[in-house]
């Protein structure tokens, strides 16, 4: 009885060290290539990117945009992503874009450790840092949010955290 039961045993070890091995190693890795996309001034989904001039406004309009043209910075806006552009060379050029909903394959809601740990995967260096003044001005006021700032890529990218939780993704 007692051999049944130490085999069992020994039989129940290997079976959980075995799967737990195997679980370790299908651990998939960020699928999405974040120092491509901000380098290309672009996000995945997105219907501009950086440097982009922008269509006439009743195009803008036909294809479902919000012109917020009186704010400062102007934008446009889907819903899903902001579009800040500056006017004043006499072309409307987009020079940031805000991701409002899930981003470079990370979900709204998602906490800074799987952010840190797909940079750190990825080996695109980065900051934790408070929110600066004025630095989130198209998200509304009074959260304490945090930032994750992404280093050494060509066009800045912002992780915008609220409680420690993903809220938006600024880039430009």
């Amino acid at each position: 009885m007692m051999k049944r039961s130490a085999a069992f045993l020994l039989c129940f070890l290997i079976i959980i060290v075995a799967v737990g091995c195997k679980e370790e190693n299908e651990k998939s890795s960020h699928s999405i290539d974040i120092s491509y996309f901000a380098d290309a001034g672009a996000l995945p989904d997105c219907k501009f990117k950086i440097g982009d001039s922008l269509p006439e406004n009743d195009q803008l309009e036909k294809d479902g945009f919000v012109i917020f043209s009186d704010s400062s910075p102007a934008y446009i806006s889907d819903g899903v992503f902001n579009f800040f552009f500056d006017g004043s060379a006499g072309e409307e050029k987009i020079t940031k874009i805000a991701a409002l909903d899930s981003c470079l394959g990370f979900e709204l809601g998602s906490i800074s450790i799987e952010i840190t740990d797909a940079l750190d995967e990825q080996k695109i260096g980065y900051t934790e840092r408070n929110a600066a003044p004025g630095e989130l001005f198209f998200l509304p006021a009074g959260a304490d949010r945090s930032v994750i700032e992404c280093k050494n890529l060509k066009n800045p990218l912002l992780f915008i955290l609220e409680e420690n939780a993903l809220c938006a993704v600024l880039l430009g």
